[in-house]
């Protein structure tokens, strides 16, 4: 086996992780491990880095029913840990799946081997000590080849303390319950001036109306309304909402395009730089780690 070849052709994450069958990860596979967390580490479950890893879910047209599902090897792996301890896994919370961005539409957002194996989950043993589990995607990408089309999802998976879950969870699940209510019409007056004056909808308004007017070539009216909806900040930490990093891009491009908006800060290249590379690394956001890609930094 050419192994050179294999990650030349980038065949070789297919091949290490294609030697082991879902079906392997069973109660014996975990034990000897004192916590959820050890087991983790030791799997390599979120990778060398402890930041994600890449599982397929997708191995191409006609293959899915002979290639395991890599994507579900977290969930496998704390479902059977959990009945190791005579105990039950359950999930609590659907994913919301805001963490990867927008670029690769709905094929992966809908697939069952994606849908199946993440969200925010509890494992109550025996003994009645329980303890919870977040999976959650933050990345995606496909095979860029004309022979495969094999397709990954980045998986992160964390132990929890129950208030942080549900913390997690429960806040985004109120600011898309919010934007439904206001799409349905569902809200009254005196509650749909208060949603419009929340910090998380004031960021989203002032993101759109800063794309229209760069798009429109109102480059130094965009740059100084997409500051401020870069200054409120990031209101999901872990991975970064799409107002957050689509403005933290444009913003970061107003610091190196826009001379006249540029002047107000001391470095504004050295600071444009810090950002693009933070949403490119933390947030794994795609349209900057492509700038970084083309100007040969990443």
């Amino acid at each position: 086996m050419n192994f050179k070849l294999l990650s030349v052709l980038g065949l070789s994450s297919v091949f290490f992780h294609g030697c082991m069958s879902i079906d392997k990860i069973d109660t014996a596979a975990v034990q000897g491990f004192s916590s959820p967390q050890e087991l983790l580490a030791a799997k390599k479950v979120n990778g060398r880095n402890g930041k994600g890893e890449d599982y397929v879910y997708y191995w191409g047209s006609g293959t899915d029913d002979t290639h395991d599902p890599e994507s579900l090897y977290p969930h496998r792996y704390l479902t059977r840990y959990c009945e190791s301890k005579s105990g039950k896994f359950e999930r609590l919370y659907r994913s919301e799946q805001d963490l990867t961005g927008r670029s690769y539409g709905d094929f992966w957002q809908k697939h069952k081997n994606v849908t199946q194996g993440i969200g925010g989950f509890k494992c109550t043993q025996a003994n009645g000590q329980k303890w919870f589990a977040s999976i959650e995607p933050v990345g995606h990408r496909f095979m860029d080849s004309r022979q495969y089309d094999i397709r990954y999802v980045k998986l992160l998976t964390e132990i929890l303390p129950e208030q942080e879950l549900k913390k997690k969870y429960k806040d985004e699940e109120s600011f898309k319950a919010i934007v439904r209510d206001v799409t349905d019409n569902k809200v009254s007056a005196a509650d749909m001036e208060k949603i419009l004056n929340s910090p998380n909808l004031q960021q989203v308004k002032l993101y759109f109306e800063a794309n229209k007017q760069y798009v429109n070539g109102d480059h130094l009216a965009a740059c100084n309304k997409v500051e401020k909806a870069y200054q409120f900040g990031n209101f999901y930490p872990k991975g970064g909402s799409n107002a957050y990093t689509e403005s933290a891009f444009l913003f970061a491009r107003c610091l190196g395009t826009v001379p006249a908006f540029a002047r107000k800060y001391d470095e504004p290249s050295r600071l444009s730089y810090r950002i693009v590379k933070e949403l490119a690394e933390k947030h794994k956001f795609k349209e900057a780690q492509d700038f970084l890609r083309k100007a040969g930094i990443q």
